[in-house]
C-alpha cells in the first residue's frame, strides 16, 4: 500500500507519539493512555502550507491537534468553502470541539465522546435557546416510532439523541458510532454531506435521522486487534462519501472497521476489496 509522505513533518527533538489501551474480550475499551505531545504544539503554518499546496475539498482533523491549530485550519478552510470533518479521538480530547470558533461539517464520536462534547459546549455557555424552536419542527410521534426498540430506545432514554440535535449548530452532521449496535447519522437536511438515493428514515425540512445496524458480515467477528477500527471506518468514509449512496457507504464503513479488528495489523490489506 503506497502512501504519499510529502506532507509529513519530522520532529527530531520530540518523542514519537504512543498509545496503549486495554480492551475486554468483546472489544470494549477498558482503559487507555497516550502521549501525543508531538502534535500538540501549534502546527498551523505546516498545515496551511500543505492545504494551500493540495487544495483539498475535504480536510480531516482529529482532536490530538492543539485547539489553536484546529481553529486556525477551520478559519482557513471556511474561507475556501471546503468541508471539515473532525474525529474526536478520545473522551478527554473530544471536549475541544466545544471551543471551536466555526461550525464543522461532520463529527464522528462514540456515545461517550458525544456526552463530553455536549458538556463542553454547555460549560462554555454556547447553547442558544432559539435553536429549540428549530428542534420543535421535528414530529415527536415519528421519532418515537423510529426509536421504538433496542439500542435507539436506550439512547433516547439516556438523552443522547436529544443532545445530538442540540449540537447540530456546531456540527452540521453527526455520525454516532455505536460499536456492535451499528451507526446513527443525523444532521441538518440542507447541510447533509451524504449522497442519498432515497429520503432518510426521518426527514423534515430541517433535520434527517438514519440508523444503520451492523452488517451481517460483522456479526460474531473474532476480535484480533482493536487498533485502527475507527480509523479504517473514517478512512473509508472520507474516500467514498462523495460517490457512494449513503446506505451502501454506512454498510461499507462498518465492514472496513470489522476487517480492521479481525486482523493482526492496524490496516487490513483486504480493505481494498470491499464492494
Amino acid at each position: 500500500m503506497q502512501i504519499d509522505t510529502s506532507g509529513l513533518r519530522v520532529e527530531v527533538d520530540n518523542r514519537t507519539a504512543s498509545y496503549t489501551s486495554v480492551h475486554s474480550s468483546d472489544g470494549e475499551l477498558i482503559i487507555a493512555c497516550s502521549d501525543m505531545t508531538i502534535v500538540e504544539e501549534d502546527l498551523t503554518d505546516h498545515a496551511l502550507k500543505h492545504i494551500e499546496a493540495f487544495k483539498p475539498s475535504t480536510v480531516v482533523l482529529d482532536c490530538n491537534l492543539s485547539l489553536k491549530t484546529i481553529n486556525n485550519v477551520l478559519a482557513h478552510v471556511q474561507i475556501s468553502s471546503g468541508r471539515i470533518i473532525i474525529e474526536p479521538t478520545s473522551l478527554v480530547k473530544s471536549r475541544k470541539i466545544g471551543s471551536l470558533n466555526h461550525p464543522v461539517d461532520l463529527i464522528t464520536p462514540t456515545v461517550n465522546e458525544m456526552n463530553a462534547i455536549y458538556e463542553s459546549i454547555d460549560q462554555n455557555g454556547r447553547f442558544n435557546d432559539d435553536w429549540f424552536e428549530v428542534i420543535d419542527t421535528l414530529k415527536l410521534d415519528d421519532i418515537q416510532r423510529f426509536i421504538l426498540k433496542g439500542k435507539l430506545l436506550e439512547l433516547y432514554n439516556e438523552g443522547i439523541i436529544q443532545k445530538c440535535f442540540r449540537i447540530l449548530p456546531f456540527a452540521r452532521n453527526i455520525l454516532l458510532k455505536l460499536g456492535k449496535h451499528g451507526v446513527l447519522t443525523l444532521g441538518q437536511t440542507k447541510e447533509s454531506i451524504f449522497m442519498a438515493a432515497r429520503k432518510s428514515q426521518i426527514q423534515t425540512a430541517n433535520f434527517y435521522i438514519d440508523y444503520y445496524p451492523v452488517p451481517p458480515e460483522n456479526e460474531n467477528l473474532e476480535i484480533v486487534n482493536m487498533t485502527g477500527a475507527g480509523d479504517s471506518m473514517l478512512g473509508y468514509l472520507i474516500s467514498h462519501y462523495r460517490t457512494l449512496d449513503k446506505e451502501k457507504l454506512m454498510r461499507n464503513c462498518q465492514l472496513a472497521s470489522g476487517l480492521s479488528i479481525s486482523h493482526a495489523e492496524a490496516i487490513n490489506p483486504h480493505l481494498k476489496n470491499i464492494q
